[in-house]
């Protein structure tokens, strides 16, 4: 498959700000920090710094969530059409580790302010559920990853695909073009057992070729 040009450059700014009203509902100061100063000491002051100043002008808003500080951003699991079906049994253990491994704590996150709504013309997120706001950095932090690689052409949210009613039965967390060429479907894993993993696989998978992805990750 051909490699798709990269788009033309952006600024941190806009970059950021994309990032809110494109791909993730919300991110952390030290996701932000990344993104706007990738050169600064300490991120999460500059995330912060740049979160109370495009709040003032209402493009983003600033909330306070209790959740897991999300761990790097890494594949736990890689399927591509025709492979065998992977070992949930051992998925299932690791996501329950991971969401075990640090106690959930009470930090400032940032989502799209109205006159973010407004610049971007789309909806502004709810605020998160507090069993959801976990879920929800972990797979900011996957889209903050990519983003510093270069590696994301398009990246379609959960909320675009439930928009577009693109999936039957099943609507994962994200459909990512990516640099290579290859489309790719990304869901976040929470503490979920075996038997979910094996109704997401099963619901899936049929759906992956007429999406044009080779496949899908749990991140």
């Amino acid at each position: 498959m051909a490699v798709v040009p990269r788009p033309s450059l952006r600024t941190p700014d806009q970059v950021a700000l994309e990032l809110l009203a494109r791909r993730v509902r919300l991110l952390s100061f030290d996701q932000l920090g990344r993104i706007v100063a990738p050169d600064a000491l300490d991120p999460e002051r500059a995330g912060k710094t740049w979160a109370e100043r495009f709040e003032r002008a209402g493009l983003v808003e600033r909330f306070t969530v209790v959740a897991r500080v999300p761990e790097p951003a890494r594949m736990l699991l890689r399927y591509t059409l025709g492979d065998n079906t992977p070992n949930f049994a051992a998925l299932a253990r690791e996501l329950k580790a991971r969401a075990q491994a640090v106690p959930a704590v009470t930090m400032q996150v940032v989502r799209l302010g109205l006159q973010g709504e407004k610049l971007f013309a789309t909806t502004q997120p709810r605020l998160p559920r507090r069993s959801e706001a976990s879920h929800d950095l972990q797979l900011a932090e996957v889209a903050v990853h990519l983003e510093q690689q270069k590696q994301v052409v398009k990246w379609r949210s959960e909320d675009e695909l439930l928009r577009a009613k693109a999936y039957q039965g099943v609507v994962p967390d994200a459909e990512v073009l990516l640099t290579s060429g290859e489309s790719l479907v990304v869901e976040c894993g929470g503490s979920y057992c075996k038997s979910k993993l094996s109704d997401f696989h099963a619901a899936v998978t049929p759906q992956l070729e007429a999406r044009g992805a080779s496949g899908y990750c749990i991140v």
